[in-house]
């Protein structure tokens, strides 16, 4: 039974929050009421989703972008690694909302709001039990991490992706461009370096020792690393293609791996065609379980980790699907 007043957390510094402030407050405010919350760092929002003690058949609503869905999410599972987790709703109030919108959330933050706002009435006026809204059920990632506590996300990047964060972070942050503008920036720069080759992909690139379930094992320099239950990832790529079972995508390019100018424009499409092999140092599988191995920046959900081979590999896995609210 659906509860008719969800608990709404707000990042009130993310991206298209801070373009109407007090609008949106209003509104999710409005929505949460008693179980409303605001929080910025991921400690704080920890303390949220704890207050809030949610059930299984409530819904928590996160008003932010993709990093506080990764907090909120993290949080969830160090809290209650095998009890049930609410349903949730990942409001598209950051810069990018990769999350929101490959789950179905379309258009803007403000719209978002009204549409829960409206269903949370029409349940409250039929005692719970109104309208359930649209659902779609996604899993998370969960990485084990050795010697640490896991981390929960949907998207895990790294070499030059990891590498793209980092230049936004260390030289177009401080210049004051903002991320809606500096990270679109920093994904060019990454495709950029990728197609032209030479020195500054070198730099990017990250020596790992990678082993799939179900798929390939390697060990090398890769130059294009990443993993995701999402279907559409960084400005709405599709960059999979790959044959396996299992719910985690994975799409990984070595180094020496053959034609890449060429591939660049492919992999964002996920078109393969016959040049983009496994044998030419292109692959993509769907899988249950991967470890990785590598000494280098990684990037889960747009916030930046940094892992060490000599801890042990990090261990990917899909251990929990989520009902995802959507209007």
């Amino acid at each position: 039974m659906p509860a008719p007043c969800p608990a709404v957390l707000l990042n009130p510094i993310s991206g298209r929050v801070r373009r109407r402030p007090a609008e949106v407050r209003a509104l999710a405010l409005e929505i949460g009421g008693e179980r409303y919350a605001e929080a910025s760092d991921p400690h704080a929002m920890a303390d949220a989703v704890a207050a809030f003690d949610l059930g299984e058949h409530d819904l928590l609503c996160v008003v932010a972008g993709d990093g506080t869905l990764h907090a909120v999410l993290t949080a969830l599972e160090r809290q209650r690694p095998h009890g049930p987790w609410p349903r949730i709703a990942a409001a598209p109030g950051g810069t990018t909302n990769m999350t929101a919108r490959d789950l179905g959330s379309a258009g803007g933050l403000v719209p978002w709001l009204h549409a829960l706002r409206r269903w949370a009435a029409e349940s409250t006026a039929a005692a719970g039990a109104g309208p359930d809204g649209r659902h779609v059920t996604r899993p998370v990632l969960r990485l084990a991490i050795p010697g640490s506590d896991p981390l929960v996300g949907l998207f895990f990047g790294a070499a030059t992706v990891s590498a793209g964060v980092e230049y936004f972070n260390r030289r177009l942050r401080p210049l004051g461009i903002p991320e809606r503008v500096g990270s679109p920036m920093a994904i060019v720069r990454t495709l950029l370096a990728m197609a032209v080759g030479g020195r500054g992909l070198d730099r990017m690139s990250s020596a790992m020792r990678v082993r799939v379930e179900g798929g390939p094992e390697l060990d090398g320099p890769m130059v294009f690393l990443i993993v995701s239950t999402l279907h559409r990832v960084i400005v709405g790529a599709r960059p999979f293609w790959g044959a396996g079972t299992g719910p985690i995508h994975l799409t990984l390019v070595e180094r020496t791996a053959a034609g890449i100018f060429r591939g660049v424009p492919r992999v964002a499409l996920g078109r393969p065609g016959n040049r983009l092999t496994p044998e030419r140092g292109w692959h993509s599988h769907d899988t249950p379980r991967i470890q990785v191995a590598f000494d280098a920046a990684y990037i889960v959900d747009g916030e930046l980790y940094h892992a060490r081979s000599a801890d042990g590999p990090l261990e990917i896995t899909a251990a929990r699907e989520v009902r995802w609210w959507v209007p």
